[in-house]
């Protein structure tokens, strides 16, 4: 009778019946004793069955996530807005947050823990600015001050407002050593500029890194790129560079892949880096600057509209040209897709700072997130 009693059956049920028939010579206290064990071991073995489900299902659903045509992972914004905002469908299933361009400069306050900032004082932020790749574009009648962030429409930008203030350049000169460039003597000449109505453009890291690996490395691997390609083939290939003397650096730039090129920025200071994929956050300096407005390359069309009226002298002149390359969002995805989670990680923790005062999703499955349908911004000056 005892051999037939199912292991899963109740203790209480077991002490009940047994106590009912003391008078019974098999029934005693060791074989209530191994009841009481056999019962504790199916039950032991019943919760590691439901755990072992559990993780499997998990496994399928996440094994999915990543590689099936239908997503169901849904990605979180790494901010504290994230309720604020829409949810936009990108790659037709995946569901992302919305980019919340109006919350940026509170953003900006609450990481930087901010309550009061002074005026921007000019020849301090120049000295800083010594050591990193960031230009500052000024024009005193105007009173605006500009930081220039490698890879997000700057030339265009500095095209639009040469023409919309009738300004030129002198011939043979770029951006880099144009004479609006603010200098120390410049801030000292025009301390008004201390107030002066100052803005940054700002994009999705992750799509900055792809146009900055594409246009400086694979495209257009110039004398100025040598250097970060023989970096890249040094720490993604092992290479020597005594063992580079009589490779020929602009068709091998063209072979470097997406996955070494990211992997370069893993082994090395961002002290290094090249101003095209520094961090956003390193050049804008957030927590130093104060600024008027930070602008979302990803709704430029809409805010270039308000900021010409803000910093141009004749805004009907101000034209902003398209970029020279567009990159389609789905093959971007799908360049990441091909890259080591791990590796994808550790480029992630470099440009932290970015995805969250940008309100950028990690999740590279949801490159080309549009911005917030209602997203509108006063601007502060």
């Amino acid at each position: 009778m005892t051999e037939q009693i199912s292991e899963s059956c109740p203790t209480k049920y077991l002490e009940g019946n047994i106590g009912k028939n003391e008078g019974m010579a098999s029934v005693n206290g060791d074989i209530f004793e191994k009841l009481r064990t056999n019962f504790e071991i199916g039950k032991r073995r019943n919760i590691v069955m439901c755990i072992t489900i559990t993780v499997l299902f998990c496994m399928v659903l996440g094994f999915k996530g990543r590689y099936s045509d239908a997503p169901v992972v849904v990605a979180t914004k790494q901010t504290s807005h994230a309720d604020n905002t829409t949810q936009e469908s990108v790659n037709g299933s995946q569901t992302c947050n919305s980019v919340d361009t109006e919350e940026i400069l509170s953003r900006i306050d609450k990481y930087c823990n901010i309550n009061f900032r002074p005026r921007n004082r000019w020849r301090e932020i120049i000295e800083r600015y010594r050591f990193n790749s960031a230009e500052l574009v000024y024009n005193s009648k105007q009173n605006f001050v500009w930081v220039v962030i490698p890879k997000i429409a700057s030339r265009n930008i500095f095209n639009a407002i040469l023409t919309g203030n009738a300004l030129q350049n002198e011939p043979g000169t770029t951006l880099e050593n144009s004479q609006y460039i603010l200098t120390d003597e410049a801030a000292e000449a025009n301390r008004e500029l201390e107030k002066a109505f100052t803005f940054t453009l700002i994009r999705n890291p992750w799509t900055r890194l792809y146009a900055a690996y594409k246009e400086n490395i694979v495209h257009d691997p110039s004398f100025e790129n040598y250097r970060n390609i023989k970096l890249i083939l040094h720490v993604a290939r092992d290479i020597p560079y005594d063992n580079m003397t009589n490779i020929d650096l602009k068709a091998e730039g063209m072979s470097i892949t997406f996955q070494e090129f990211l992997l370069m920025l893993t082994k090395i200071s961002t002290i290094d880096y090249s101003g095209h994929w520094m961090p956003w956050f390193n050049m804008a300096e957030p927590c130093q600057i104060e600024y008027s407005r930070v602008i979302y390359i990803e709704d430029i069309a809409r805010e270039f509209n308000d900021l010409k009226d803000k910093i141009a002298e004749q805004p009907d002149q101000m034209i902003l040209e398209g970029p020279s390359t567009i990159y389609n969002n789905i093959d971007i995805r799908e360049e990441y897709q091909k890259i080591d989670a791990n590796l994808l990680d550790k480029v992630y923790n470099i440009y932290k700072e970015d995805f969250t005062i940008g309100g950028y999703n990690k999740d590279t499955d949801c490159i080309g997130t549009p911005v917030a349908a209602n997203s509108k911004h006063d601007f502060i000056k």
